[in-house]
């Protein structure tokens, strides 16, 4: 026989199992959902031998954005989040100051997994440029963009790697397309 134990206080992330008697389990996923909603599910190979118990946690995922700000900042709120193969992280604050000719990082943790990436999402309150980003999951960069790029005011912009062109959102029933060239910031 087995006992689970969530430990809840607002966000799921680990669960406690404990397993008595002598059979031992091998688990390679749990699924959990908290008062009928679906929580993000743990695949890993977990082994668990007789009368064992084992926390087993969420991994979150360490996302960095770069980005090297242009002859015009920005002054209000910028919003951050990345587009992948799999599922798209929620929009993000950064809290940095974005001074002109700056370098600035934004570095935040996610639950979601976006698996390989696709796009920089970039939301601006107001119209400025930046010159260079670089985008890194977990400590590999992922892209890294030069040129000149803008972020138009009250827009989600989505810088997306299609071979060397970078594809922008319509803007006022126009398709932006920046033909720009790689390079590691």
């Amino acid at each position: 026989s087995s006992g689970i134990n969530a430990e809840y206080g607002g966000d799921y992330r680990c669960v406690i199992w404990r397993t008595t008697g002598g059979d031992g389990w091998a688990l390679t996923q749990i699924k959990m959902s908290i008062d009928g909603v679906e929580q993000p599910a743990i695949s890993a190979r977990i082994n668990l031998d007789d009368d064992h118990t084992k926390t087993i946690c969420i991994d979150s995922v360490t996302y960095k954005v770069t980005v090297v700000v242009g002859n015009t900042g920005p002054a209000k709120s910028q919003f951050v989040g990345i587009e992948g193969t799999q599922a798209t992280t929620e929009m993000v604050k950064c809290e940095e100051e974005f001074a002109v000719g700056s370098k600035v990082t934004y570095t935040f943790t996610s639950l979601i997994d976006v698996g390989k990436f696709r796009c920089l999402l970039w939301y601006g309150k107001d119209a400025w440029n930046m010159t260079q980003f670089q985008v890194t999951i977990n400590g590999a960069i992922n892209l890294a963009i030069e040129g000149d790029l803008a972020i138009l005011e009250s827009e989600t912009m989505r810088f997306c790697e299609s071979g060397l062109s970078f594809i922008l959102p319509h803007h006022q029933g126009h398709q932006v397309l920046a033909l720009l060239h790689h390079s590691i910031i």
